[in-house]
């Protein structure tokens, strides 16, 4: 549907005075409600047309990409540094980068703001990506969100740098959230002294607010926001983090699980299921031998395996993990867990594993195993799972 049409339809839908084309002293004085509907009724590419037009249709609050189901976007970009000594998969090289669709089946090809040309991806959540870049004396690491959709920038404070290996980085809500703070927090653990940093930032803030806490279990195997809380589970323990007490508090856990090496554990991810507000733990190999997820009973504050993920799927990440409802063609891949390497996607159910046969996932991601790029076979892509935003 084209921009003309979605003005004339919208407005003879609407009712009252102040949606007439005579009470309308200035196209870009449109109410927010009728601005919102146009948007609702564009594809991507014309939304941001529509945005171009004038300041007041730039707002956040109207912005929402139009999606048919609550399947995540990939956010997708070259792999390789021209220095293979330099080569981080996280890191940004190119100065452009894919968005896709899957419902649409659709692609753009959007440049990249030259200020994150190589800055390294940290966390993908609500339509944002929070990335991170050295300082001119190296010393210090600046902070960007970035939401790809809209183009919007946010810089954070810098902070001191630390092991890339042996830090999180994470955020409570989006940035245009009007009922949740944002939030960002780093995670350090610094094992040899069996400390546990966390640092706190704000949109906004000049500095970043640190608080230390003696940590005695070693390696850092997930980290989320769960119900406003910081939550940070090692192999024997869950700590939660309050921001707003400045306090920690430690639960013992006991998980059956196999065993397994110290690389196979740093593959657990800890999940927020915002559609029930519960804290989902999910382990695998790195062969996927095994693929079994657990809910945090807050009662008891201990873990309890589930049998099935009934009406939601998870896309798994090492920087993006996504739990969605299982609506529209999300349907289609509803009780299963979705993981990623590389160009590759693939589909199971807990406790199988089994590949779904009918390569649901492979069906709304396959795009990505064409050369779209035009790169040499040795050159691929690094994909991340991305939410498209809402304004509600």
């Amino acid at each position: 549907m084209g921009i003309l049409s979605c003005f004339k339809t919208l407005i003879s839908l609407c009712d009252g005075e102040a949606a007439t084309p005579a009470a309308v002293k200035s196209w870009s004085n449109l109410p927010e409600n009728i601005t919102s509907l146009i948007m609702d009724h564009l594809y991507y590419p014309d939304q941001i047309r529509f945005r171009a037009v004038c300041k007041s249709w730039r707002s956040d609050n109207v912005f929402a990409i139009k999606s048919a189901d609550t399947l995540p976007w990939v956010f997708a970009y070259r792999k390789y540094n021209n220095d293979p000594k330099k080569e981080d998969v996280y890191c940004i090289y190119s100065s452009s980068f894919f968005l896709y669709d899957p419902s649409g089946k659709r692609r753009y090809t959007i440049e990249l703001p030259k200020v994150l040309v190589n800055a390294r991806i940290l966390y993908s959540k609500y339509g944002w990506i929070l990335l991170s870049k050295s300082s001119i004396d190296f010393r210090r690491l600046a902070f960007f969100l970035y939401c790809p959709f809209t183009g919007k920038i946010i810089e954070l404070p810098t902070l001191e740098k630390g092991n890339p290996f042996d830090e999180r980085l994470l955020m409570s809500a989006s940035p245009n959230s009007s009922t949740t703070e944002c939030i960002i927090f780093s995670v350090r653990s610094r094992i040899r002294k069996n400390i546990l940093c966390i640092s706190i930032c704000r949109p906004g803030d000049k500095t970043w607010t640190s608080h230390e806490f003696l940590c005695s279990f070693g390696k850092i195997h997930g980290v989320a926001c769960w119900k406003g809380l910081l939550c940070c589970m090692f192999s024997e323990q869950l700590f939660v983090f309050n921001p707003e007490t400045k306090t920690m508090k430690t639960y013992p856990h006991s998980i059956n699980l196999p065993a397994v090496t110290v690389e196979e554990v740093t593959a657990n991810r800890l999940i927020e299921s915002e559609s029930d507000e519960k804290l989902l733990m999910i382990y695998f190999d790195r062969d996927c031998h095994c693929i079994r997820v657990f809910y945090l009973d807050s009662s008891q504050m201990n873990w309890f395996e589930l049998e099935n993920l009934a009406d939601k799927l998870l896309f798994v990440g090492y920087t993006d993990s996504i739990s969605v409802p299982a609506r529209g063609k999300a349907s289609e891949l509803a009780n299963t867990v979705n993981l990623k390497s590389g160009e590759s996607f693939f589909s199971y159910f807990p406790r199988g594993p089994r590949l779904l046969h009918s390569s649901n996932a492979q069906m709304n991601y396959s795009w990505i195993q064409q050369p779209w790029w035009g790169w040499n076979n040795i050159q691929e892509l690094n994909t991340v799972w991305i939410q498209p935003p809402s304004s509600r």
